[in-house]
C-alpha cells in the first residue's frame, strides 16, 4: 500500500501518547499487534456489508486499547487518497479482500514501522553485533570475564573465535563446547610475536577481516602481588609482557585485518588511580595500560579502529583467587558503590564491552568505561556495612 491507498484515522486526543513517538491510538480501526501498550495501530477499512459489528457504516466499532481486533475483510481499492472508507461495489470483493485489505497493511506497518511503533519488537532477539567477527581472548574457565563476554557476543548475533593461553586450551574447549555453534578455539600465547602472527594468518584465511578483539590477558607472579619493593626485576618485567605489552600486539593483530570501515579493541581493566591495601605491582601495570589506551587510540584512529577499556569491578574469577586478600575488595565495594554490586555476575561488564565492540561506540575512543557500580565517583564509603 502506498500513502495513496491508506487512510489513517485521527489519533485520539483523550488516548495516553506513545512514549517515544508521542502519537497516540487511532479512534476506531486497529489491526491486532500484540506488544503495543497503548492500544493497537491500525487501517480504516471498508465493510461490504453496513453496521458490520454494531460500529459505524463502512468502520470496523471502536475497542478498548487493550483490546485485538479481527481485520474486516474488504478491498482496498476501495480507499481513496484521502476519502476514508466507502461502501464496497459488490460482494465477489470479499474473497480478493482478505489479502488485500487486511495481511497487506498489517504486513507493511510490521515490516516497514514495526520498530518505529513498537520500538524492540520488530526482530526477535538482541542483534547488536550483527555479522561482527570477533577475537575472544583470555578464555580461561566458563566464569571468566571472557567466557560472558563469549556468551553474550554470541546472543547479540556475533561470529567468533576464542582463544586460550596453551596451558588452558581444553578448559577453553570446554567453555566452547557449552556455546551454540561450538565456535573454534585457538592456542595463543599473545607473549610470543610469532604466534600473533599466526593467529592472524588463521583469522585472514577463515574470515579475511576481523571487526573487533577482547583483549582479556592478565597474569602475574606471586610475588608481584605481595608486594612492590624487593620484587624481582623478572617477574615485573613478565607481568608486564603479559598483561601490558600483549594489548599493543593485539592492536596491530586488529589493524592487520580491520575493514575499510573500522573495528574496535576493548581491554578489560581495574581501577589504578589509587593505592589498594593489595593488589601492589598490578597497579602500576593496569596504570601503564590506561596510558598505552590511549597512545593506541591515536595511532589506530587514522584507520577507523578503536581502543577502550572497561573498568569493572572485583568479580569472583579465577584470576581474582590469586589476589591475596581479594575480600577487602568485596568490603570496600558492598560501602562504596551506590547501585547494589554483585561479585558474581560477569554479564553486565561483558554488555559493557559488547557495546564497545559494537557500531554504537563508533565515536568512542581512548575511554576508560567503568562497569563498577559507580565506586569510582564516591568520595568515601556511602555504607557502614
Amino acid at each position: 500500500p502506498t500513502r495513496d491507498s491508506i487512510h489513517i484515522e485521527q489519533w485520539r486526543t483523550e488516548a495516553p501518547s506513545h512514549p517515544y513517538t508521542g502519537m497516540r491510538p487511532p479512534a476506531d480501526v486497529r489491526i491486532g499487534i500484540p506488544g503495543y501498550p497503548y492500544g493497537m495501530i491500525g487501517l480504516p477499512c471498508p465493510a461490504p456489508w453496513k453496521g458490520s459489528g454494531g460500529g459505524e457504516s463502512g468502520r470496523w466499532p471502536t475497542l478498548p486499547s487493550n483490546r485485538l481486533a479481527t481485520p474486516t475483510l474488504t478491498s482496498t481499492r476501495q480507499l481513496g487518497p484521502s476519502s476514508g472508507p466507502r461502501a464496497a461495489n459488490s460482494k465477489a470483493d470479499i474473497l480478493p479482500s482478505f489479502f488485500s485489505c487486511s495481511i497487506l497493511p498489517l504486513l507493511t506497518f510490521t515490516s516497514c514501522f514495526g520498530n518505529w511503533i513498537w520500538p524492540g519488537t520488530a526482530r526477535k532477539g538482541n542483534e547488536l553485533l550483527t555479522e561482527k567477527r570477533l577475537l575472544i581472548t583470555g578464555i580461561a574457565n566458563g566464569d571468566s570475564i571472557a567466557a560472558a563476554v563469549a556468551r553474550r557476543a554470541l546472543q547479540m548475533g556475533a561470529q567468533i573465535i576464542l582463544s586460550a593461553y596453551p596451558r588452558d586450551l581444553e578448559a577453553a574447549k570446554s567453555v566452547a563446547a557449552r556455546l551454540p555453534g561450538t565456535p573454534p578455539v585457538l592456542a595463543f600465547d599473545a607473549t610470543v610475536e610469532t604466534e600473533a602472527q599466526t593467529v592472524e594468518s588463521e583469522i585472514r584465511d577463515r574470515w579475511g577481516r576481523l571487526d573487533g578483539i577482547l583483549h582479556a590477558i592478565a597474569f602475574a607472579p606471586r610475588s608481584v602481588l605481595n608486594g612492590v619493593m624487593g620484587v624481582p626485576a623478572a617477574d615485573v618485567e613478565l607481568a608486564l609482557r603479559t598483561s601490558v605489552w600483549t594489548y599493543a600486539a593485539l592492536a596491530q593483530l586488529l589493524l592487520n585485518l580491520a575493514p575499510p570501515n573500522g573495528a574496535s579493541l576493548v581491554g578489560i581493566d581495574f581501577d589504578s588511580s589509587r593505592a589498594w591495601p593489595m593488589y601492589n605491582w598490578m597497579g602500576p601495570l593496569k596504570s601503564a595500560l590506561r596510558s598505552l589506551n590511549s597512545y593506541l587510540a591515536r595511532d589506530l584512529g587514522p584507520n577507523s579502529v578503536r581502543a577502550n577499556l572497561v573498568a569493572a569491578g572485583p568479580l569472583e574469577t579465577r584470576a581474582a583467587s590469586s589476589i591475596p586478600d581479594f575480600d577487602l575488595l568485596l568490603g570496600a565495594w558492598r560501602r562504596q558503590a551506590p547501585l547494589n554490586w554483585d561479585s558474581k555476575a560477569t554479564t553486565p561488564t561483558a554488555d559493557t564491552a559488547c557495546f564497545l565492540l559494537s557500531d554504537l561506540s563508533r565515536a568512542i575512543t581512548g575511554e576508560v568505561i567503568h562497569a563498577d557500580g559507580g565506586f569510582h565517583a564516591m568520595a568515601t564509603a556511602i555504607r557502614k556495612t
